[in-house]
């Protein structure tokens, strides 16, 4: 009789060999994409990401029961995921006139706005086109509604004051970010043979993480270095996205040491900047709020403590949230 440990090195090994297969998936679809376009600096290299949501998408359908072989058609529904999310960042770096994605030059700094909405669309397509013909009939219209949600969100945001406070931070995030996440783990369950009530669960699973996720970038953007984020301190907030920590220091911090702290971040002083929201316990207090959104992820959850999925979904919290649960 396998113990737990030995189970849980089997799933591990069965969640590894699946997004290996997943991650060939999709760069065999890119280099499709790219093959006739002529054009050498589109590689798949170029979108090369966590792959965060292909990971709930497999953990969730392994929870399922899904074989511990990868299945092809279960390979091509989580790359979907994957390529609708590179799309999203590509119109985002556009919209929100990103230099840097990934510690290099997006593609819309490097090679216009125009290329990276086109190549952004052709993503979109190719999404779509991945979803096999056995999930057509359950999965598409949930890409519709993830697709249209991530939209109206980024609508919301252009239309909205930056600082309308928490209640529309999550409305937006929770449309921008955590739909996709919720997307692959919804979907993920749906291939593994979960039953509806079990689907949605993980889809609210995925979108508590997803929230939780956003406001670690947002925390990163604003206290993290340069080298770990991979784009430079507070460019989200200079270009007009209200960010966790902004939100949260316009409620603690008094009026003036708030346009002080503006002040600090127009000027790029981001160490200073920094020091001061550490003064006003910024950093706790949104530190507090992304480990209640991480544990709020689990209280939705079917699984067992001792379910080798619900294992593997702590490890994928720690690794991603582990600064912030000490707390």
């Amino acid at each position: 009789m396998k113990t737990i440990d030995q189970t849980v090195k089997q799933y591990e090994s069965a969640a590894d060999n699946m997004l290996n297969a997943v991650e060939v998936e999709f760069n065999s679809r890119l280099e499709n994409l790219f093959c006739g376009l002529g054009d050498g600096s589109l590689t798949p290299e170029l979108f090369s990401g966590k792959r965060l949501r292909s990971r709930l998408f497999v953990i969730f359908a392994l929870s399922g029961g899904l074989s511990l072989d990868a299945e092809p058609d279960t390979c091509s529904l989580a790359a979907a995921v994957e390529l609708l999310h590179e799309a999203s960042l590509l119109h985002d770096d556009v919209i929100d006139s990103a230099q840097i994605r990934r510690h290099k030059p997006s593609v819309s700094s490097a090679d216009g706005n125009k290329k990276a909405v086109l190549l952004g669309d052709l993503l979109i397509t190719e999404a779509f086109s991945a979803i096999p013909d056995g999930f057509i009939s359950k999965t598409v219209g949930l890409f519709v509604r993830t697709t249209a949600n991530m939209c109206r969100a980024e609508l919301s945001q252009i239309n909205s004051d930056p600082m309308s406070g928490m209640d529309k931070y999550l409305e937006i995030i929770g449309g921008k970010t955590a739909s996709l996440f919720s997307l692959g783990a919804r979907l993920g369950a749906l291939a593994g043979g979960c039953s509806a009530s079990e689907s949605a669960s993980a889809a609210e699973f995925g979108r508590a993480f997803g929230i939780a996720y956003q406001m670690a970038d947002d925390y990163c953007d604003m206290f993290a270095a340069s080298e770990r984020t991979g784009k430079p301190r507070f460019q989200d907030i200079k270009t007009g996205i209200a960010t966790l920590p902004l939100i949260v220091a316009k409620e603690v911090m008094p009026p003036n040491e708030f346009s002080r702290l503006l002040e600090l971040i127009s000027d790029s002083q981001a160490d200073a900047a920094a020091e001061l929201l550490r003064e006003h316990r910024v950093d706790y207090y949104a530190s507090r709020l992304i480990k209640d959104s991480c544990g709020e992820s689990f209280s939705r959850l079917w699984l067992e403590e001792s379910d080798p999925a619900f294992i593997l979904l702590k490890s994928l919290s720690q690794s991603c949230f582990g600064e912030f649960t000490y707390l």
